[in-house]
């Protein structure tokens, strides 16, 4: 679990998105998809509320890990709610709140909270890259949904696959 979390705090903005990368510094690869919008709050309104996700594998001294970050983007209102557990079809998933101060980034602009992350199992994502992952947040002001598309997935093993072919097989 430890190095879970070393490696999401390491690789947070180290990775620009839709691209593969080592670190010799941190002993870390990895790929990063492109960024999807997976939920919206009040579509056509004047605030505009976004949540958006960009999926990740990671390596490290042989440990793989898989995980979807959450950010949002939004304009006015309150600030970002804070999920505090995330479901999926019913079952809790390993979920990591962000801290308050923890950035999304969007190429150069890191002005967007994280939200949090989602760890998965290699057979849960490769799973995800054939229907998608619809994901239930939940704050102590309510919930949130989300459908994290199946080309988000497929996105980051396609990428991994080209960067290290025997690293995105199912198991």
């Amino acid at each position: 679990m430890r190095l879970f979390l070393i490696l999401l705090v390491l690789s947070a903005c180290a990775l620009p998105q839709g691209a593969a990368n080592r670190s010799a510094a941190t002993g870390i690869s990895g790929v990063v998809s492109r960024t999807e919008i997976v939920g919206q709050q009040q579509p056509g309104r004047r605030l505009h509320d976004v949540t958006l996700a960009r999926a990740y594998i990671l390596e490290r001294n042989g440990t793989v890990v898989f995980t979807v970050r959450l950010g949002r983007r939004w304009t006015g209102g309150r600030g970002p709610p804070r999920f505090r557990q995330a479901y999926s079809g019913g079952a809790r998933l390993d979920w990591r709140m962000a801290a308050g101060d923890q950035r999304f980034c969007l190429r150069a602009d890191c002005t967007h909270p994280l939200l949090g992350t989602v760890r998965l199992s290699r057979t849960a994502f490769v799973a995800a890259g054939d229907g998608g992952l619809s994901v239930r947040l939940i704050s102590g002001a309510g919930a949130r949904d989300v459908r994290l598309p199946p080309g988000l997935f497929l996105d980051a093993l396609a990428r991994w696959q080209s960067d290290r072919p025997s690293a995105a097989g199912t198991g």
